[in-house]
């Protein structure tokens, strides 16, 4: 599965350079003559190193996946029933900087401290306060405090289809506020204490893999004001890496469908896609994408009839009309890539269907 990949990636089993040069279905087996070696990196360091680049490549997978997809945390192989608790201490890759109303405030302390963190079922991320280190505002303004401290937070994670998803989104547990700042400086355009009030969203690139660690990077998002210094929009940005107090692996996991699957006949441009009912009861896709990573690096077309017929009630299985059939072609392959399919059934199941395709053993 590609999302082995990117975990793969992130854990320095991978070099990313090569992800593309041959097929998922390998299973992230390194190719023939591949430098292992020189790839192959410590899990924490390299995970910070590559933050970003996994971040890219798993939003655009987030893109695909249609709304009402259900998740939930899991250790090891178990789905989480209760609570777990989280380290006190996450390591900071990208250090932590707010704007807002004129001002900008880092924080280059190598480490966020958190009081009493813990994820909850299903989909909860809480700690008492969340303390981000060796802070302070760049010239003319200076705060009167380096560590900052907030109120008690609590973060739900979706995994959404919408274009810049919002995979956790932190919020006061109580009231709007999420801190305070003291601002001095004679020049400053704040002066004396600010509120910090609003939202603060977030990605989890690699939350659906199991990993010890789990990286948080914060989405700035000035403009829309769902997060506020003072009375002016603001945004937050930087990179963090958590870890369960346990220490075990760890994830955001897709419930996968147990009413359908999905079977590909593959040809060296064509590729026919066949969903099917596997219950001998009604079932209902409810959502159903398909596009290629890295986007737009081919063209292609889905011939009729078109998937979107195959969003619908199915018959049992075996029975007529419990199955639908479309095909992928394309019209030019230019550059290796892999075509993926996801599929949501009534439940908020997934099916994952990943076909790479090269230019020259096609698909």
């Amino acid at each position: 599965m590609t999302g082995l990949c990117l975990a793969a990636i992130a854990r320095g089993e991978l070099d990313s350079r090569l992800f593309w040069l041959w097929p998922v279905s390998s299973g992230c087996v390194m190719p023939a003559g591949a430098d292992k070696a020189a790839i192959a990196k410590s899990e924490r360091g390299t995970t910070m190193s590559v933050a970003k680049l996994v971040a890219v490549l798993v939003t655009a997978f987030a893109l695909l996946l249609p709304a009402s997809a259900s998740a939930g945390w899991a250790i090891g192989t178990l789905e989480l029933s209760s609570t777990a608790a989280l380290a006190t201490t996450a390591a900071v890759d990208e250090k932590p900087v707010l704007k807002g109303a004129g001002v900008k405030v880092e924080c280059a302390g190598s480490t966020l401290n958190s009081v009493s963190p813990q994820i909850s079922a299903p989909n909860e991320l809480t700690m008492s306060s969340l303390e981000f280190t060796n802070c302070n505002a760049v010239s003319p303004c200076s705060t009167s405090k380096s560590t900052i401290k907030t109120e008690p937070l609590a973060a739900e994670l979706t995994v959404e289809a919408e274009p810049g998803p919002d995979l956790a989104v932190f919020k006061p547990k109580t009231g709007t506020r999420i801190s305070t700042i003291t601002f001095a400086g004679v020049e400053c355009a704040l002066e004396g204490e600010e509120p910090v009030t609003g939202k603060v969203s977030a990605l989890l690139p690699v939350g659906q893999e199991e990993s010890t660690w789990q990286i948080i990077e914060f989405l700035p998002k000035e403009a829309s004001g769902e997060l506020k210094l003072g009375s002016a929009g603001a945004s937050l940005s930087g990179t963090t890496l958590f870890k369960l107090a346990s220490g075990k692996g760890f994830e955001f996991l897709l419930k996968p469908s147990r009413l359908f699957r999905v079977r590909a006949s593959i040809g060296t441009t064509l590729v026919g896609l066949t969903v099917e009912n596997v219950t001998n009861a009604r079932a209902t896709v409810t959502g159903l994408t398909t596009a290629e990573i890295p986007i737009g690096a081919n063209e292609w077309e889905i011939e009729e009839p078109e998937k979107a017929n195959c969003v619908k009630a199915y018959a049992a299985a075996g029975e007529l009309k419990s199955t639908c059939q479309f095909f992928v072609k394309y019209k030019k392959l230019t550059r290796a890539a892999t075509l993926s399919l996801r599929l949501v059934d009534e439940n908020g199941g997934v099916v994952e269907k990943f076909i790479t395709c090269t230019i020259v053993d096609g698909c």
